[in-house]
C-alpha cells in the first residue's frame, strides 16, 4: 500500500524580495485560490486535499493525539488572512524541531523498545510522556496546523474549505490503514489519482503560465535585458546589471569568485543566501549540542565539523563552473570584481535537478549577486597529441610532436 503524505510539502521561509538593499527584484504575491462554499455535489480535488492533511493527522501523528476542531480552527484562521507572518513561521518551525528532538525522538525510541519485549503483563510498561509545561499539546497544534496551512497556500489548489474541512474530519474517524476505503468519501486509489493529476498536470500548467506574465512583466522594467548567448540566441533568462564592477571579470569556468547572494521564488520565498546556509549550519550545531542521546565523542565530533564549516562559509572562494548553474555563470561574466546583478530565470536554470525539491515545476526565480572577490584562473593546459601514422612503404610509425595550445581571453592573474 502507498504511504499517505503531504504531496508537495515544500515548506520554506516566507520573505518580502520586492527590495533587497535597495534593489528592485519584483517578486508577486498569488491570489488565494481558496474558497468556501456550502454544496451538496463534492469537490473531488478539495476533498482530496483534505484527505491527504487528515490521514496524515489521523495515521502517521495518532501518537500525537490531535482535537480535530482545534486544527480545523487554526486551518481556517490562517487560510482566511491574506499572508501568513515570515516571523511566525520561523519560530513554528523552531518549535517542531526542538519538540522532536526534546519529545518525539526519545518517546519513538522507547516505543520500538517496548515493541520487542516480551512480557505478560504489558500494562505495566510505560512509555515517556510526548508533552509537559513546555511542550504543550496545544502548542504543538498550533505549529503543526499553521505549517500545513502554509503547504494549502504553496500547493496553490483551488479549494473549496468546505469539503476540504469535510475531509478532515472523516478522516479522523480512519483508525487504520485498512479503514480508508470504508470511511472515506473516495477510496484511496481515487484519491492518488486525484492528487497525482493535480501534482503532475494542473499546477505545472498554472505556474507555467503566472511565470511567463511575470516574465513579461520583467522585461518592461528599466534596465532588464535579455540574456543571449555567443550567437546572439535569446537564452529565456532576464538580467539587470545594478553596479558593472572593475575591470577584471570571470572568464574561464575555472576562475575563483567569491560571492554575497540571495535567490528568491516568483512569489517571494527565501530559497537560499549565505546568510540562510550558515543560518541552518548553526541550527545543526545547536541540535547536535542539545542532542544528549549522542555519546559526547561523537556529539563534540559533529560540533567541530560543523564549525569548521561555518568558518569558512561566510566568504568561501569556490571555481566559478560550482556557482549554480550555466545561465547563471554566463550572466556573472557580465560584472567585474564589486560588480552587483540581478536575474529572473526558471529554478531549473538556476538549480538544476534541485529545483523539484525546492519549487513546484515550472516556477520562476529571482536571483541577486554581488561578486566581492575574483582570481582569475587559467584553465590547466594540456599536450595535444597527433594521431599515429605510418608513411607509405615505410613501417616505422611516426608520432606527431606535442604542441601548445593558446588560452584566448586569460586575464592575468
Amino acid at each position: 500500500m502507498k504511504k499517505i503524505s503531504i504531496f508537495a510539502a515544500c515548506v520554506v521561509a516566507l520573505a518580502s524580495c520586492n527590495k533587497a538593499n535597495n534593489i528592485e527584484l519584483y517578486c508577486e504575491q498569488d491570489a488565494s485560490r481558496l474558497y468556501n462554499e456550502a454544496t451538496e455535489e463534492m469537490d473531488t480535488l478539495s476533498y482530496a486535499a483534505g484527505m491527504n492533511l487528515g490521514l496524515v493527522v489521523s495515521l502517521q501523528n495518532a501518537d500525537f493525539e490531535l482535537d480535530t476542531e482545534a486544527i480545523i480552527a487554526i486551518l481556517d484562521k490562517e487560510l482566511n488572512a491574506k499572508s501568513i507572518s515570515e516571523d511566525a513561521l520561523k519560530k513554528h518551525d523552531e518549535f517542531l524541531a526542538e519538540f522532536s528532538n526534546e519529545r518525539v525522538r526519545p518517546f519513538m525510541m522507547a516505543k520500538q523498545a517496548q515493541s520487542r519485549i516480551v512480557t505478560d503483563r504489558p500494562d505495566t510498561l510505560s512509555l515517556p510522556a510526548l508533552y509537559d509545561e513546555t511542550y504543550t499539546k496545544e502548542r504543538f497544534t498550533e505549529a503543526f496546523a499553521t505549517m500545513m496551512s502554509n503547504v494549502l497556500r504553496q500547493q496553490r489548489i483551488p479549494a473549496n474549505l468546505h469539503w476540504l474541512y469535510a475531509a478532515i474530519r472523516d478522516a479522523a474517524k480512519v483508525k487504520d490503514k485498512s479503514e480508508i476505503d470504508a470511511v472515506m468519501r473516495i477510496p484511496e486509489a481515487k484519491f492518488f489519482e486525484v492528487m497525482t493529476s493535480y501534482t503532475q498536470n494542473d499546477i505545472p500548467a498554472y505556474n507555467a503560465e503566472l511565470t511567463k506574465k511575470w516574465y513579461e512583466r520583467i522585461a518592461t522594467k528599466p534596465g532588464v535585458e535579455s540574456l543571449r548567448d555567443a550567437n546572439g540566441v535569446d537564452m529565456g533568462v532576464y538580467y539587470r546589471i545594478n553596479h558593472a564592477g572593475g575591470n577584471l571579470k570571470p572568464v574561464n569556468a575555472t576562475d575563483s569568485i567569491a560571492v554575497k547572494y540571495a535567490v528568491y521564488s516568483r512569489t517571494g520565498k527565501l530559497l537560499e543566501s549565505n546568510e540562510m546556509f550558515i543560518d541552518n549550519l548553526k541550527k545543526q550545531r545547536e541540535q547536535v549540542s542539545n542532542n544528549k542521546m549522542l555519546p559526547d565523542s561523537i556529539r563534540n565530533n559533529y560540533i567541530k565539523q560543523i564549525d569548521e564549516e561555518i568558518a569558512k562559509s561566510d566568504i568561501r572562494q569556490l571555481p566559478l563552473e560550482r556557482f549554480m548553474q550555466k545561465d547563471v555563470q554566463s550572466a556573472l561574466k557580465l560584472v567585474g570584481k564589486g560588480g552587483n546583478i540581478t536575474m529572473w530565470m526558471d529554478a531549473t536554470k538556476a538549480f538544476g535537478y534541485r529545483a523539484g525539491r525546492l519549487l513546484p515545476a515550472n516556477e520562476g526565480v529571482v536571483i541577486n549577486v554581488e561578486l566581492l572577490d575574483l582570481k582569475t584562473i587559467a584553465p590547466a593546459l594540456k599536450p595535444v597529441t597527433g594521431k599515429k601514422t605510418t608513411a607509405k612503404g615505410d613501417k616505422a610509425s611516426i608520432a606527431a610532436s606535442p604542441r601548445t595550445v593558446k588560452v584566448e581571453n586569460a586575464q592575468p592573474l
